[in-house]
């Protein structure tokens, strides 16, 4: 007994297997392109910078301008923290201590309690921007560019100084996400 197919089935068939070889040979949305896996391995640490301070420390010791080693997460109560198309995002305060509860594995700072309300009394916020060489922000997204993702607490190393709006703002020169 043959079967036939409908040239809508087929027509189906063809798509599917036509994605699925593109998928395989690198196409898809996994690939990285050459330019931000470079650009990754310049800004991505593999140590964690020493001596990272606080927000509000930086803020104070920093002023008008010179270099920071600031902690913080990546996340807001108010606004989304992460700038459309562009490597910069926005940074909350975070505990110093490594050994604080909201550094525990599948910890959930959204979610906590003590982080909200510690969140809550702590204004200081950083704007973290990755610059090309002609100091333009770079037009990566910072989670495509860096690995990132929302409640990430990191440590970014980079030239800081303070606005007109009082915000942190850092030129980044490197960052390091603690796990």
């Amino acid at each position: 007994m043959v079967r036939t197919t409908s040239p809508c089935a087929a027509a189906c068939l063809l798509l599917v297997g036509l994605s699925l070889i593109s998928l395989s040979l690198g196409c898809g949305a996994g690939a990285t392109d050459p330019k931000v896996a470079k650009l990754r391995g310049q800004y991505v640490l593999p140590d964690e910078p020493a001596d990272a301070r606080t927000i509000a420390e930086s803020q104070e010791a920093v002023g008008s301008g010179g270099d920071v080693v600031v902690l913080g997460r990546i996340e807001t109560s108010t606004i989304d923290p992460w700038a459309k198309d562009q490597a910069a995002f926005v940074l909350s305060e975070a505990p110093l201590d490594a050994t604080s509860h909201g550094d525990r594995p599948g910890h959930d700072a959204a979610n906590c309690p003590f982080c909200k309300r510690r969140a809550a009394k702590a204004d200081a916020t950083a704007l973290v921007q990755f610059r090309d060489d002609q100091g333009g922000v770079l037009p990566i997204d910072a989670r495509t560019l860096l690995g990132l993702s929302d409640n990430q607490v990191v440590v970014v190393r980079g030239q800081g100084q303070v606005n007109e709006q009082g915000v942190l703002v850092i030129s980044a020169t490197g960052l390091h996400v603690r796990k």
